[in-house]
C-alpha cells in the first residue's frame, strides 16, 4: 500500500436470532494463517464465528468477511451485522460519507407516474481524512449501511434480518473492505465535460488517485 495506519482495535458486533454477541468479548478458539489470508475462530454457546481478513497480491485495501454457523441444525437469523468498529492511532480530521444519490425511485403504471417509492438505500462508501492528504477509505458489498466516527473510532453496521439454514453451511455475511489512499491535486469533473469545452465542475469532483483506488477495490472483489 505504501501507507502505514496503526489500528488499535478492531472488533465486530452481530445479533443472531434477536440475540447480541459482542465480538469484543470473545476468545479465539483457532487462529489460521496463510500467505494472503487470516482467519480467526470464535465461539458462543450457539455460534461459530469466523472473522476471516485477506490482502492480495497488488491489492491496495484489506477485505475482512464473517462468517455466522449455528452449532444446532435447523435455522437461524442474522438480523444486524456491524463488521467494522476500530480505533485508529493517528487522528481523524472528518468523516464524509457517500449516500446513494436515488433513494427514491419513481414506477410508471398504466401510463401514469405512481408514488415515489423507497429503496431502503442508505450509504456505500465513507471516507476517514486525515492531516494533509492522507486518507482511509471503507464500503461493503451493499448499499444500505449506516457508519458513524467519534474521535478516531469507527464504526459501520447494517441490518441484515435474513433466514439460513444450517444445511446451507456458513452464513456469509457482505464483505467489507478497508483501503488507503494518499490524494493528488488533481480532480476529476463531477459531471460529464462536452468535446471541446472546459470543465466548470472540476473544483467539486473527486480527486483522481482516491477514484481509481475505490475502482480498483470494488472491481477486485465479487459483489
Amino acid at each position: 500500500m505504501g501507507r502505514t495506519f496503526r489500528i488499535k482495535t478492531d472488533h465486530l458486533t452481530l445479533e443472531v436470532n434477536k440475540k447480541p454477541i459482542e465480538g469484543a468479548g470473545l476468545r479465539a478458539a483457532m487462529v489460521k494463517a496463510d500467505v494472503s489470508t487470516l482467519a480467526y475462530t470464535f465461539k458462543t454457546a450457539l455460534s461459530k464465528i469466523q472473522v476471516v481478513y485477506e490482502l492480495g497480491a497488488g491489492w491496495r485495501f484489506v477485505s475482512k468477511q464473517i462468517l455466522v454457523s449455528a452449532l444446532k441444525e435447523g435455522s437461524f437469523s442474522v438480523d444486524r451485522v456491524e463488521p467494522l468498529y476500530f480505533e485508529l492511532k493517528e487522528g481523524v480530521c472528518r468523516l464524509y460519507v457517500q449516500y446513494n444519490r436515488y433513494p427514491r425511485i419513481a414506477q410508471e403504471e398504466y401510463g401514469t407516474k405512481a408514488d415515489w417509492q423507497e429503496t431502503g438505500t442508505k450509504a456505500y462508501l465513507a471516507f476517514l481524512r486525515m492531516q494533509g492528504t492522507r486518507g482511509m477509505f471503507t464500503l461493503i458489498q451493499n448499499p444500505f449501511f449506516e457508519c458513524a466516527r467519534q474521535g478516531g473510532k469507527f464504526s459501520l453496521c447494517y441490518s441484515r434480518e435474513m433466514e439460513w439454514q444450517t444445511a446451507r453451511g456458513p452464513f456469509p455475511c457482505d464483505r467489507a473492505r478497508i483501503g488507503s489512499y494518499q490524494a493528488s491535486g488533481r480532480k476529476t469533473p463531477k459531471e460529464p465535460v462536452p468535446e471541446w469545452q472546459l470543465s466548470k465542475s472540476m473544483l467539486y469532483g473527486n480527486n483522481e488517485v482516491v477514484v481509481d483506488a475505490v475502482t480498483e477495490c470494488v472491481g477486485v472483489l465479487d459483489v
